[in-house]
């Protein structure tokens, strides 16, 4: 590989060379620019040199490099292939523009890099001579993390880290959001930036979608350029369309980025924790649950009978964690709601209703309800 405008000086070993003139040889490049025929410069018993101008070549590309040889020795003109083919990769640092950091920064590519702040590739005296952040090496630009990973379908602010980066040098970058570009706001972090991801529309009872999101340099040609050559997943949820609060808080969970919580009062799941009541009359633990392990649950209390009279009047003492305890809570046998016989910060007391006669008994299901 070799930058351009370049110098060549192109040598091929020719075994028994010496058989022929000097006259009947040439060497030849076939790049983009189609074959350019060169005169031999030098030639001895084993090898042949030919010298190619920094001004031969007029775009990058790979070149192939090998002598040929004719017959009748004219010069110029149309040769026979005479050994093996080479191929040299001939590359100029300013037309990589738009392929990025990793096509600019690689070992065959010394001459260049890549200019984080500019979305630049530049030879490296010039990167270096800005003063802006280049990438040197192989450490280019990489998203690390989002935070959240998810936002509700009526987007929402999302950070982006990254690695080998310099966001508070960089005025116009984007994110796309799978094929949506906005706008990052300008940032005063080297390794932190903030977008907003679009509304979205998705298909009626999805609950989740996800996208890849990628950073760009914002542009006026509209070429996008990438700013890191990876992307991450981001995820949009509808959150109302969990029921209960184990599906709401499951994937929070698995994912501590989640946005989804379930308002303990209203027993809804939403995106904005913000709305849901802070206080309410009577006693309860959290305005909102964000882990399952959060969520309303009830045990048998410490010496609870589970077992009584047709008649009723068995009083069940109920362990209840995580759950709304006022007059209107309700103990539940089958279908039935009756009052508490008792309540207080942990607990629960219900009292078994009289029961139909049955001659093998009867086992009730009993469950707590509040508000419904």
């Amino acid at each position: 590989s070799l930058p351009m405008p370049s110098s060549l000086v192109l040598t091929r070993s020719c075994p028994n060379i010496w058989l022929y003139s000097l006259q009947r040889f040439g060497c030849f490049l076939l790049g983009p620019d189609g074959r350019l025929l060169l005169a031999v410069s030098q030639m001895n018993t084993t090898t042949i040199t030919c010298s190619v101008g920094g001004g031969t070549f007029t775009s990058p590309g790979l070149q192939t490099f090998g002598v040929a040889v004719r017959a009748d020795g004219a010069l110029p003109g149309n040769y026979e292939l005479y050994t093996n083919e080479i191929s040299l990769d001939l590359y100029d640092c300013g037309t990589a523009d738009t392929s990025g950091c990793s096509w600019c920064n690689t070992p065959s590519r010394p001459e260049c890099l890549w200019s984080v702040s500019r979305g630049l590739c530049q030879s490296s005296s010039v990167c270096s001579g800005t003063g802006l952040t280049c990438a040197t090496g192989a450490l280019c630009p990489s998203l690390t993390r989002l935070a959240p990973t998810a936002t509700p379908f009526t987007g929402g602010p999302v950070a982006i880290s990254c690695t080998n980066c310099n966001f508070a040098e960089s005025t116009n970058l984007a994110c796309i959001f799978n094929n949506t570009v906005t706008r990052a706001t300008t940032s005063t972090s080297p390794s932190s930036i903030m977008c907003h991801s679009p509304n979205v529309t998705i298909p009626a009872g999805v609950s989740e979608s996800s996208v890849p999101l990628r950073v760009i340099y914002a542009r006026n040609d509209s070429v996008i350029v990438p700013y890191a050559m990876n992307a991450l997943n981001f995820t949009y949820q509808d959150c109302e369309l969990y029921a209960t609060c184990g599906e709401c808080t499951l994937p929070f969970t698995n994912n501590p980025s989640y946005t989804c919580v379930w308002c303990s009062e209203t027993r809804r799941c939403t995106p904005e924790r913000s709305t849901c009541p802070s206080t309410v009359s009577g006693q309860f633990i959290d305005p909102y649950v964000t882990t399952t392990s959060g969520c309303p649950a009830m045990v048998p209390g410490p010496g609870a009978t589970l077992s009584g009279s047709l008649d009723g009047g068995t009083l069940i003492n109920i362990t209840v964690n995580n759950y709304v305890r006022t007059n209107e809570t309700k103990c539940v046998f089958g279908t039935t709601e009756y009052d508490m016989y008792d309540y207080g910060v942990q607990y629960i007391v219900c009292q078994a209703p009289r029961q139909a006669d049955s001659a093998n008994g009867l086992s009730v299901p009993v469950s707590i309800s509040w508000r419904g």
